[in-house]
């Protein structure tokens, strides 16, 4: 009897190996998150980092860009939407408002990027833009960076530091541009759609150091009161010292 009830035992426990290791395993539920899944174990798995399309160089991106850049006079250029002026250093290019109730993480990013965190969107190529500023050797640089719009009686022009609140202090106009990087075959800017970061973003073409030391992204806001509406179109300009 007892050899009947090991061997019973036995068995039993060599069955529910195999459907535990060989056969019906349940399978973990997995759960989605950012950058890969998530196992019920706990067991993380990324996704699979695509190529990035497009030029692997800053020099390739200029050599790309020679195919449309256009001459507009002695010192502008017409770099798809995005106009250099080599005398003045400027680089501009159209925007409009993008979110003006959430807290913000960017000043502007492309209209394919996070729109939902960022003051201003362009339609401009965030390459093209990279390209105006390396004609200009603007790597490095602290650019002024304003907005204009036309208005009744003439022309705003408002410092962009000027349009981001804070919920302590304010910010000021120290902008860095950093010009993004190169990654995994590609233009990480274009990639991102990421073009003025308010936090520390190496994917962006212009950083702002001190708003990115906070590491925070819910302490900055929209200046309502001094945006125009919506639906008005409106121009950065960014303008580069005499020294590169």
């Amino acid at each position: 009897m007892i050899f009947r009830r090991t061997l019973l035992l036995a068995i039993s426990l060599a069955l529910a190996c195999w459907w535990w290791f060989g056969g019906k395993r349940p399978v973990e539920a997995e759960k989605a998150v950012d950058g890969g899944k998530v196992a019920a174990s706990g067991k993380f798995t990324p996704n699979a980092t695509p190529a990035a399309k497009g030029p692997a160089s800053a020099e390739e991106l200029k050599n790309a860009a020679q195919g449309y850049i256009r001459e507009l006079g002695r010192d502008e250029l017409q770099i798809g939407s995005v106009r250099l002026n080599k005398r003045k250093r400027t680089i501009s290019f159209p925007a409009k408002v993008a979110e003006k109730e959430r807290p913000l993480e960017y000043a502007l990013v492309h209209e394919t990027g996070k729109t939902h965190e960022a003051l201003f969107s362009t339609s401009a190529a965030v390459q093209d833009v990279h390209v105006a500023a390396l004609l200009l050797d603007a790597n490095g640089q602290a650019p002024v960076i304003e907005v204009t719009w036309r208005k009744h009686g003439g022309e705003a022009k408002v410092p962009l530091h000027e349009l981001i609140g804070m919920k302590e202090g304010s910010l000021d106009a120290v902008w860095r541009y950093n010009g993004s990087v190169f990654i995994h075959g590609g233009f990480a800017a274009s990639r991102e759609g990421s073009l003025v970061a308010l936090m520390n973003d190496p994917s962006a073409l212009v950083n702002h150091p001190a708003a990115g030391a906070l590491m925070k992204d819910d302490v900055f806001f929209a200046q309502t009161a001094k945006l125009p509406p919506e639906s008005v179109q409106v121009t950065v300009v960014m303008t580069f010292s005499n020294q590169p």
